[in-house]
């Protein structure tokens, strides 16, 4: 079934599909980040700044490709996945980064970036072996990136831990932030300085919970968490019990609408979103615009500029 959601009907009238409403938002909102990470790059991986918008760059990114995938109308399950991928950003925004608290806001994000550097520096910790299906050559050039990575990310982790020994929470209660940011970094906290009953572990938010910050409704909130990992973990919905439909992907469109929402309305508020938006479109990106606009509001706005005009040349005379 077909269900044509409030921001379909408010972008292009009664003749509108869900197609292109995603399309339509979607040319918005890569105007509106242009050039933003690129702006807060220089402040480093410490400054939640930096971090937000290298999310928000990398999910525009990734819902351009779903957009790709989707209209194409031949591979639900990686659409499905992609979706999935996005929700889980869109939640890591929600939790850590729209905190308008900015001390709980960088204390979150400096546990949620050591816990990345963590694993990585795990990962890199196994040494490749050399087997005959490698030259000397080659092993060397390989295994000496693999020791400058490793350098790096123990410089990172030596940063990240300084950083959290030196902010407010630290100085506050040190025996909570240890257990925070011990063999588990527990970045999905519930509250700051909280324990469980037994005085030692830290409640933490669940993903369910998480996407609940997104949508606090118990079906869309089971949507991302049930559904979508049916597709990401390659369960028996996906393959064995789903058939590809048409309207299937628009129901999976109106999602990746609301997703889309949601960064626009992180960016409009904390990075001046619409003097961005103003400010970085071109006539090249109005024209594109436009030319998706369905005719009755193409109509409206040709009609608005004619009224424009019609009240310049009166006062003109």
């Amino acid at each position: 079934m077909r269900i044509t959601i409030p921001e379909c009907k408010e972008v292009f009238g009664d003749d509108g599909d869900n197609n292109r409403t995603f399309l339509y938002v979607q040319i918005q909102l890569m105007i509106m980040v242009r050039g933003l990470h690129e702006q807060y790059h220089h402040l480093g991986i410490g400054e939640p700044d930096y971090a937000e918008t290298a999310i928000i760059d990398d999910a525009v990114r990734a819902l351009s490709s779903f957009y790709t995938l989707a209209d194409l109308r031949q591979d639900y399950n990686s659409c499905a996945v992609i979706l999935r991928s996005l929700v889980d950003k869109i939640a890591v925004l929600k939790l850590i980064y729209a905190n308008p608290n900015d001390c709980e806001r960088t204390f979150r994000h400096l546990v949620y970036c050591l816990d990345g550097i963590e694993e990585r520096n795990n990962m890199l910790d196994k040494r490749i072996v050399k087997n005959e299906h490698i030259t000397d050559k080659e092993f060397q050039e390989l295994d000496a990136q693999m020791e400058g990575a490793r350098i790096n990310t123990r410089d990172s982790i030596s940063f990240i831990t300084s950083e959290i020994q030196n902010h407010q929470y630290f100085n506050e209660n040190p025996d909570w932030v240890r257990t925070v940011i011990g063999k588990k970094k527990i970045w999905q906290y519930r509250e700051k300085f909280r324990y469980d009953s037994s005085g030692k572990k830290v409640p933490s938010y669940s993903w369910k919970e998480m996407y609940k910050l997104i949508d606090n409704r118990e079906g869309i909130a089971s949507f991302y968490s049930a559904y979508l990992s049916q597709f990401v973990h390659g369960l028996s919905l996906s393959s064995l019990l789903f058939r590809e439909d048409e309207d299937n992907f628009e129901s999976l469109l109106s999602a990746g609408i609301c997703l889309q929402g949601c960064i626009i309305e992180e960016v409009r508020c904390r990075y001046n979103g619409m003097e961005r938006l103003k400010s970085n479109v071109t006539m090249s990106d109005f024209n594109v615009l436009f030319s998706i606009l369905g005719k009755e509001r193409q109509d409206k706005i040709i009609d608005g500029l004619k009224n424009i005009l019609e009240i310049k040349a009166q006062d003109t005379d």
